[in-house]
């Protein structure tokens, strides 16, 4: 594994169940889309494409659908139906888009949307001018429009640094929204109350600039008692490796000297190491995932490390604190999950025989869990790349997987995959919103049995966010 140091501081076709009705890509090359599934060998889940189908909509020239096979006001119909189905009626046609400017949102924010109790949707990402966009935060109604209550027009702009980019955002008890992100290389951090106004006690005027960890920030967590958790990676000296972050603030902006004795820590594994994904379980264990550039610079490796509630590495964890996920060719984590008890599912992208292919590992105790899929893990391939970016762990303990496929025409289109809680695939839909490149990024739980996702689509000039909602079946 490497040195690592703390710091202060089958052949099975999956058809898709989505209101029952699958139109398969015909590749307008052929390939040998031939995988299978043996309880001896690892091999992925082939998933082939589909399309929603909706009232009227026919499967083919042969078989309308019925009844028991779209979607109608939103909603699944039929005792038939399994799985999610996508409300068409939210925002315009099925889908919120958000842009501000000429400032293309294609960012890596993983975790930059939240769900308010009243159904409102709080997003975050760039705006302004596209030389030195600023934090755009927007909040949506819960129908999928700006929502003219908050800030200018539903849209607030934050200028911190230069080069401001919004990468998480949480919401607090009182109503008030925090958002964390890249600032000039460095760490930004902001909190706005519910009507869109900067919190005067808040760092400086409602607006930090950090540097001590000389990086960035991706993920942002916010424990029970308003404290803040800030993931990242930096560089701590020139010659050195990049390493992750993790830094605690007060609920005031301050740092938490309490914290790993320095108010942060940084993790070194010996290579460059980027992401910085963290989350906290029920117990305040922290788990700090990235992505380990390989020896021979052109493959990566997932690493994860758990931390007690003040900082110190778990040495009973894992191996010595730490989990090295190491699969075939180059991998690469976007979404940890913390399960219940001690367990923890990792998402993510490695090579196939071929293509891409998503892949989803569930820990027990810092160890594959052999009950899950094949010895602890699942992949999921089709015809081209499949990529995963995004999860959410349901509470009867199903797991929503969300993130794109490459089509014939080399175009990516969202995916949505549902899997039970021993790692099989319940449901599947591949869906084309209209635009040359289309990714989902996160998933996250609304009121009742709304799920939003917060995709990212192409449409030839610049990238903008888009939100999608469904409905858990």
């Amino acid at each position: 594994m490497g040195r690592v140091s703390t710091r202060a501081g089958l052949f099975l076709l999956v058809v898709a169940l989505m209101c029952g009705c699958v139109r398969a890509i015909s590749p307008s090359t052929p390939r040998d889309a031939s995988p299978h599934v043996d309880s001896s060998s690892d091999s992925p889940v082939f998933l082939d494409a589909s399309s929603t189908c909706i009232e009227g909509d026919p499967c083919d020239d042969d078989d309308p659908c019925t009844d028991n096979d779209r979607c109608a006001a939103g909603r699944c119909l039929g005792e038939e139906q399994s799985g999610f189905c996508r409300d068409r009626s939210f925002g315009s046609g099925g889908m919120a888009i958000i842009s501000d400017g000429e400032v293309s949102n294609g960012n890596f924010a993983l975790g930059a949307m939240a769900i308010q109790d009243d159904g409102c949707i709080v997003v975050g990402g760039m705006g302004g001018s596209a030389d030195d966009p600023d934090f755009l935060v927007a909040r949506l109604t819960s129908e999928g429009v700006l929502d003219p209550s908050f800030a200018q027009d539903g849209k607030l702009l934050i200028g911190i640094q230069r080069n401001d980019q919004v990468k998480a955002l949480v919401l607090t008890p009182s109503g008030s929204i925090v958002v964390v992100g890249a600032v000039d290389g460095q760490m930004g951090v902001a909190e706005i109350d519910s009507a869109g106004v900067l919190n005067p006690s808040f760092g400086q005027g409602g607006k930090l600039y950090l540097d001590v960890t000389g990086g960035l920030a991706n993920t942002l967590v916010r424990a029970p008692d308003g404290k803040l958790l800030l993931g990242g990676h930096a560089r701590q000296a020139t010659g050195q490796p990049v390493g992750l972050t993790l830094t605690r603030l007060e609920s005031t902006g301050k740092l938490d000297l309490s914290f790993n004795q320095a108010g942060w820590l940084h993790q070194d594994y010996a290579r460059d190491t980027f992401g910085g994904w963290v989350v906290r379980d029920a117990m305040g264990l922290l788990y700090l995932a990235g992505n380990r550039i390989g020896l021979s610079g052109s493959t990566r490796d997932v690493v994860i490390s758990r931390y007690l509630p003040d900082g110190m590495l778990d040495m009973s964890w894992a191996q010595a604190g730490h989990y090295v996920e190491d699969l075939p060719g180059e991998e690469s984590i976007t979404t940890p999950i913390i399960g219940p008890g001690d367990t923890l599912y990792l998402v993510g992208i490695t090579e196939g025989p071929e293509d891409l292919q998503g892949f989803i590992t569930r820990l027990q105790g810092g160890a594959l869990d052999p009950t899950f899929g094949v010895q602890g893990r699942q992949l999921l391939s089709g015809p081209y790349d499949v990529k995963l970016h995004a999860a959410l762990l349901r509470p009867d303990g199903r797991l929503w997987v969300g993130g794109g496929v490459t089509d014939a025409n080399g175009n990516k289109d969202v995916l949505l995959t549902i899997l039970d809680t021993d790692g099989n695939v319940l449901a599947t839909e591949t869906m084309d919103l209209e635009f040359d490149d289309e990714m989902i990024w996160q998933l996250v739980a609304g009121p009742g049995d709304a799920i939003y996702a917060k995709a990212h689509v192409n449409d030839g000039v610049q990238e903008h966010i888009t939100i999608l909602r469904f409905y858990d079946r």
